[in-house]
């Protein structure tokens, strides 16, 4: 199964969706191996690893997506895997709706997967009964959601083997439970509304922990939780299993910034588990922008509760502590003028610390399952018309995002409201915040957001230029502050690692 997970190549981070399933299969008698990094591998390289692991036994291959992103690579690589192994079956799936970019896979899988892919394949492969199956441009589509729910689990750990060339320095995925219980307008994870307590037991947890450090060394972990902190009683179970353990563990992931400014109490817990990368779904400072859909604190209260959660984490813990603020541009009542106010507070409030934005994605077309925005005309918001578009001044060109048929290349709709569109909502993105200027102005010490989103573990910056090939270390350890040089050093770190796993799955 390929691990399709990282289009952007700005980190090398491994998500625990492929690794979660083969570890479901392996306990139910198959033999699953998982190749990571998809989207670093030429197509060549592929070719040589598809011959050296398809046998007469070989039954499936699996493309597992975070997204629903693609690229030309893959594509060959399917179309040739068919031109030799015509009766395998080619399978994908994702947590996110069904955009097929690529019109050569058999099934697809869409939400977590575990119980839906082994009814598939006892269905392909046993005589097993057939699955429910949603037809749509042909394609056999599983609602694993809807038919074959995968929450509660007891157990949401993944055993990792030698052939996946774990390094202990690495950022693991850990899930402590599924679903959201919040329901926000703009938002299409799998499982919003879910009301009761879905977390795996303590006892799993904490097996995990010891398995993972036992066997591979790995103490930071990255939590795939849509919300970490619905519930003051889950914090504290898990808070409980991991101040218990013999060694220490660090974990970054999803926080509700405005349930940790109303709940304080909830600080301790998760600085007590050592819980200290924080990524905030803010969406927008507008009030008005935030409270159309479902994020109703009242901006004063959330800025200043933000602050002194930041200033709490760094006065505990040695000072560990990142946080990051995600905003969405183009929500409605969003202004030019609104998103420059945010500007001015994140220099003047959250320096040093990391932000990241996204112009607002509307979908379109025909959807397994639909945020309440999907109604986009209900919000003020219209399909704009590529005849209208002044592409003047412009810092990313509008024809860079048009197709050859005149279409926009991109994943949603292009919407216009009264206050702005699709293209200038990225153009402020470009022109205030992912700027050097900006980057001078909030401290940024390392020039790679990615890296930045994370807590830095429990290593310091001297520690860490001891540990061999370590992604942290060429990033964090130089002594200049040169972004350029930073960055590079960055790449370069990562590039190495990445070939390095690639030379020893050859190799195999």
């Amino acid at each position: 199964m390929f691990n399709v997970v990282n289009p952007s190549q700005n980190a090398a981070a491994r998500a625990s969706g492929v690794y979660r399933i083969a570890h479901y299969l392996r306990q139910n008698s198959w033999d699953v191996e998982v190749i990571d990094f998809a989207f670093s591998w030429s197509l060549d390289e592929l070719k040589e690893l598809a011959k050296s692991r398809v046998t007469t036994n070989t039954k499936f291959f699996g493309f597992g997506h975070m997204f629903s992103d693609w690229n030309d690579t893959l594509e060959s690589f399917i179309i040739w895997c068919k031109s030799q192994w015509p009766d395998l079956k080619y399978i994908s799936g994702s947590s996110a709706n069904p955009v097929f970019q690529t019109t050569q896979f058999d099934y697809y899988i869409r939400g977590y997967g575990e119980k839906a892919i082994l009814v598939l394949l006892e269905y392909l492969f046993s005589n097993g009964e057939k699955p429910k199956f949603w037809i749509n441009t042909g394609k056999k589509i599983i609602n694993a959601i809807a038919d074959y729910p995968s929450y509660p689990m007891e157990d949401l750990g993944v055993q990792y083997q030698s052939r996946d060339f774990i390094e202990p320095w690495e950022w693991l995925t850990v899930e402590f439970s599924r679903g959201c219980m919040f329901s926000c307008d703009f938002c299409n994870f799998p499982l919003l509304g879910v009301k009761e307590d879905t977390s795996r037991s303590a006892e799993s947890f904490k097996t995990e922990m010891f398995k993972n450090y036992e066997e591979l060394g790995v103490t930071n972990y990255i939590v795939a939780d849509e919300t970490f902190n619905d519930r003051p009683s889950k914090i504290k179970k898990f808070a409980d299993v991991a101040e218990s353990l013999p060694f220490e563990t660090f974990y970054s992931g999803f926080i509700r910034p405005d349930l940790l400014v109303s709940r304080p109490d909830d600080r301790v817990d998760l600085a007590r588990m050592n819980f200290r990368g924080h990524f905030y779904g803010i969406e927008s400072f507008n009030h008005k922008s935030a409270k159309v859909v479902g994020k109703g604190m009242k901006t004063e209260r959330l800025q200043q509760g933000l602050v002194d959660v930041k200033n709490y984490f760094k006065s505990t813990g040695n000072g560990l502590y990142r946080g990051t603020i995600s905003l969405i541009v183009g929500l409605p009542d969003e202004t030019e003028e609104t998103m420059l106010r945010t500007r001015d507070w994140l220099i003047k409030n959250w320096s040093g610390e990391n932000i990241i934005l996204f112009p607002l994605t509307i979908p379109v077309g025909d959807l397994l399952s639909k945020p309440k925005m999907f109604d986009y005309e209900k919000y003020g918001y219209s399909e704009m018309n590529i005849d209208n578009i002044n592409s003047q001044n412009l810092i990313v060109p509008a024809f860079s995002l048009v197709t050859d048929n005149n279409k926009f290349d991109i994943d949603g709709l292009c919407w216009q409201n009264k206050d702005m569109n699709l293209l200038e909502a990225r153009e402020i993105m470009f022109k205030y915040f992912y700027t050097p200027e900006f980057s001078k102005a909030m401290n940024w010490k390392v020039g790679n957001y990615e890296m930045s989103s994370y807590c830095y573990g429990n290593k310091t910056p001297e520690q860490r230029m001891n540990i061999d090939s370590s992604l942290s270390v060429a990033a964090l350890s130089m002594k200049d502050d040169n972004f350029k040089s930073k960055q590079f050093m960055f790449d370069f770190a990562k590039d190495n690692f990445i070939e390095t796993y690639k030379r020893r799955k050859l190799s195999l």
